[in-house]
C-alpha cells in the first residue's frame, strides 16, 4: 500500500463523501464575515456560509492558510513515515501555496507542493486523479506528470445568479449591475492561468447554460468517452439539475442509479493481500471469488460473482436459445472468470497472457491478446473459409 499521504485545501471543494474514500487531509481557509472568523468546512458548513452572505451586506472574505497550519500538519504526516503531496488551490489568488512551501522548506522529509492554478472543481478534480492514481500505486512522477497533464487542459466555466458580489467586491460598477440586473445578464467566468477572467455573457439562465454546453463541446473537439465531465453548483440546486439534464441530453449520458432496484450481478474488487480476500470469503459463503492473476504486481484484481453465475452457463443458454449445437462452440479466454465458458464449449483456447490455471484447463493456447491471438488462431482452424 502507497505511503503518500494526499493534502489539499478547502479551496478544492471536494466532497465529502470522496475526502473519506480517500482520506484526503484538508487544510482549511479562514473566512470572515461580519467580523467573526470561521474555519473553511469545520466549525461553518456550506448551507450556514450561503445563509449568512445572503443576510449580510459586507462581502465575505477569506484568509490564507497559514504556515504553522501546514507545519504541524506535514510534520505530522513524517514523523510517520510518509511522503507528503500538496496540491493547492491557485497561487495567483491565494498566499496558501506560499505559506505550504515555507513549511516545507523547514522541515525534513519527502514533500512535494503541485500548484492546481485553479480553485473548486478545477483544483478538486486534480486532487481526485491524483488520490485514483495514488491507489493504484503509480509513482510521485506519474502522478504529477498527470496532473501537469490535467492543469494544461482542464476548463473550468462558472456563472454568478446575480451582480451583487460583483458590484460589492468592486469587479463591477454599481451603474453597470443595475443596468445588467434589469436586462438579466448574467456573466460567464472562467480560470485562465489562474486567475478568474469573464470571457462571456447572456441574457437568461437559459442562454447561459446553452453556451456553456458549446463552449465544452468545442473544448472536447473528440470522443467524449476519454473525457471526464463534473457540475458544480452553489446554493443553486434548480439551475445544477437543469445544467445536469441538459448535459444528459447532450453527451446522452446515462444515470446508473437506474439500475440500482435490477440486483447486482458482479463486484470486481483490488486488494492488497491475500488474508482480506480470505476474511471475505468467510463472509460471503454463497458467491465465488475470482482473482486475476495478471493485471498488476502490486495489488490483486479480482471479481466476486454469486454461485450459479458463470460464463459457461450463459453459454449453453445462448445456444439454447439460438437452437445452435455446443460441439459448434469455441471460446477464448484470459482469465480464471472464463474458467467455466472453455470447459463448456467444445473447444476451449486460452490465450498466451492468461494465467497457468487457465492455459492448464484448455485445449489448445494461441498467441497473446496484444499480438491477435485470437485472428490467428481461427485463421488456423480455418473458420475464415466459412465466411467465403
Amino acid at each position: 500500500m502507497s505511503n503518500l499521504k494526499i493534502i489539499c485545501d478547502s479551496l478544492a471543494d471536494v466532497p465529502e463523501n470522496l475526502i473519506k474514500r480517500y482520506d484526503i487531509e484538508i487544510i482549511p481557509l479562514t473566512i470572515r464575515i461580519n467580523d467573526i472568523e470561521y474555519k473553511d468546512g469545520v466549525n461553518i458548513t456550506n448551507e450556514e456560509f450561503y445563509k449568512l452572505i445572503k443576510e449580510s451586506n459586507e462581502i465575505p472574505k477569506t484568509s490564507q492558510a497559514t504556515y504553522i497550519q501546514f507545519q504541524e500538519i506535514f510534520k505530522k504526516y513524517i514523523d510517520e513515515g510518509k511522503r507528503i503531496l500538496y496540491i493547492s488551490g491557485s497561487s495567483k489568488v491565494t498566499g496558501t501555496y506560499q505559506s505550504a512551501m515555507m513549511a516545507k522548506n523547514d522541515l525534513e522529509g519527502e514533500i512535494y507542493l503541485f500548484d492546481s492554478l485553479n480553485l473548486s472543481y478545477g483544483c478538486g478534480a486534480q486532487v481526485v486523479t491524483a488520490c485514483e492514481m495514488n491507489e493504484e500505486n503509480k509513482s510521485i512522477e506519474e502522478i504529477l506528470k498527470k496532473l501537469e497533464e490535467i492543469r494544461d487542459n482542464i476548463l473550468v466555466l462558472f456563472a454568478v445568479d446575480n451582480l451583487d458580489f460583483l458590484k460589492k467586491g468592486g469587479r463591477l460598477s454599481a451603474s453597470k449591475a443595475v443596468i445588467g440586473s434589469m436586462l438579466s445578464i448574467k456573466p460567464i467566468l472562467q480560470m485562465k492561468d489562474g486567475f478568474i477572467v469573464n470571457i462571456d455573457q447572456a441574457r437568461g439562465h437559459k442562454k447561459v447554460i446553452a453556451k456553456m454546453i458549446n463552449m465544452v463541446k468545442d473544448n472536447i473537439n473528440s470522443d467524449i468517452n476519454e473525457k471526464r465531465i463534473g457540475i458544480a453548483h452553489g446554493d443553486n440546486e434548480v439551475e445544477f439539475e437543469r445544467l445536469k439534464e441538459q448535459q444528459r441530453k447532450e453527451y446522452h449520458m446515462i444515470d446508473i442509479s437506474k439500475y440500482q432496484d435490477q440486483g447486482i450481478h458482479k463486484l470486481c474488487f483490488i486488494a492488497f493481500n491475500r488474508e482480506d480476500i480470505e476474511k471475505t470469503k468467510i463472509l460471503l459463503p454463497n458467491y465465488h471469488f475470482i482473482v486475476h492473476e495478471m493485471f498488476s504486481q502490486h495489488s490483486i484484481n479480482g471479481e466476486i460473482i454469486k454461485k450459479g453465475t458463470d460464463k459457461g452457463l450463459a453459454i449453453k443458454k445462448v445456444v439454447e436459445t439460438l437452437h445452435m449445437k455446443m460441439e459448434d462452440t469455441i471460446a477464448f479466454g484470459d482469465s480464471m472468470n472464463d474458467y467455466e465458458m472453455l470447459q463448456v464449449c467444445n473447444y476451449g483456447v486460452a490465450m498466451k497472457n492468461a494465467c497457468q490455471e487457465l492455459k492448464a484447463s484448455a485445449d489448445n493456447i494461441c498467441e497473446s491478446v496484444e499480438n491477435d491471438g485470437v485472428y490467428y488462431e481461427m485463421e488456423r482452424l480455418g473458420l475464415f473459409e466459412c465466411l467465403d
